[in-house]
């Protein structure tokens, strides 16, 4: 028997890339979808002043299925870490609109690249970690969503 479009993995990642590509482009964000060891460059050879890491993380399939997706976000040579909160305030608006609550992100199959919708992701953001600093004035802080969806 096939795994259902819903509680297929790939559907779930390429939707979630999607959702973060899109942020990329409106709020002129790196995003990288691997860990970074170093400040990131553009194509320039310049570091950039903030980029965000998207890291899937523990799933669980079943009638609910549950992914945990990690979000570090970081800021470059920002002394106050202004920008960082700043920054954490636009991730947060992803999910979170004051006036109707939790926003569900569109989940899509994705195979082959049709990009239906199939369904709606439920984002649980956890508490935010507070603000870290390196050794190299970088500054981040982490965040993990809980996503939970209807699967077959």
């Amino acid at each position: 028997m096939a795994i259902d479009s819903t509680s297929k993995e790939y559907n779930f990642q390429r939707s979630i890339k999607k959702l973060f590509l899109a942020f990329s482009t409106t709020s002129s964000t790196a995003v990288f979808f691997e860990e970074q060891d170093n400040v990131p460059k553009d194509s320039s050879g310049d570091d950039y002043s903030k980029w965000l890491v998207v890291i899937l993380g523990k799933r669980d399939r079943g009638t609910v299925n549950e992914q945990m997706v990690n979000l570090s976000l970081f800021t470059n040579n920002d002394t106050e870490a202004d920008e960082l909160i700043k920054f954490s305030d636009d991730v947060v608006a992803l999910f979170y609109d004051s006036e109707t609550g939790v926003i569900p992100i569109d989940l899509y199959n994705t195979d082959p690249d049709t990009w239906v919708i199939v369904g709606g992701i439920i984002p649980y953001m956890q508490p935010m970690s507070e603000i870290y600093h390196s050794k190299d004035n970088t500054k981040y802080r982490i965040c993990d969503i809980l996503c939970k969806w209807g699967g077959k």
